[in-house]
């Protein structure tokens, strides 16, 4: 709760310095096992939505608690508070332990999604490159693969709810494949 606080704390911070930046709404997805509600439900915006079940089942971690990002993103752009209450053309998907020190600058476009990069995750690390080409479709060149994570990610409202199923597809696709080797 005290991540969820702070990154809420920051982002109404420069929301309130910077009443004229392109910054829009906040809304907090919370993943929670049976979706209930927490103590930050009347605090901070948020969407609950159903965490994944441990195990090995189709709709469960598989030991791997950040696959609740992609699943809690599918289930978040079905709902009627994405639909009706998200009225932003750009989403800004972060994790609470990112926080807002000015206010980001929307470089995304329709068509291209802006992120953070990440030193640590280039497609041509020898060590990397493989695993990039086994999940890769083979007309794409690996080195042409963007250095970013899922968050912080800027992403036009429409590609989102495009891209939400892949991710969550692609992202078990890569568990099960992990966990035979």
């Amino acid at each position: 709760e005290w991540q969820s606080r702070i990154a809420y704390f920051h982002y109404k911070k420069q929301k309130a310095l910077h009443p004229c930046s392109d910054m829009g709404g906040f809304t907090r997805l919370f993943n929670t096992r049976g979706a209930k509600p927490d103590g930050l439900m009347d605090e901070i915006p948020t969407v609950v939505v159903n965490q994944l079940a441990s195990g090995r089942c189709d709709e469960c971690d598989a030991g791997f608690i950040v696959m609740n990002r992609p699943w809690g993103v599918v289930q978040l752009v079905k709902t009627a508070h994405w639909r009706d209450l998200i009225p932003e053309e750009y989403i800004l998907l972060m994790e609470t332990d990112h926080m807002f020190m000015k206010v980001p600058e929307n470089v995304a476009t329709e068509t291209k999604p802006a992120g953070f990069g990440f030193y640590y995750m280039l497609s041509t690390d020898p060590k990397l490159t493989p695993v990039v080409k086994k999940f890769l479709d083979p007309t794409i060149d690996h080195k042409t693969v963007d250095a970013v994570g899922p968050s912080p990610i800027l992403i036009h409202k429409p590609m989102l709810e495009k891209l939400a199923w892949p991710w969550w597809a692609l992202s078990k696709k890569m568990q099960v494949r992990r966990d035979r080797g």
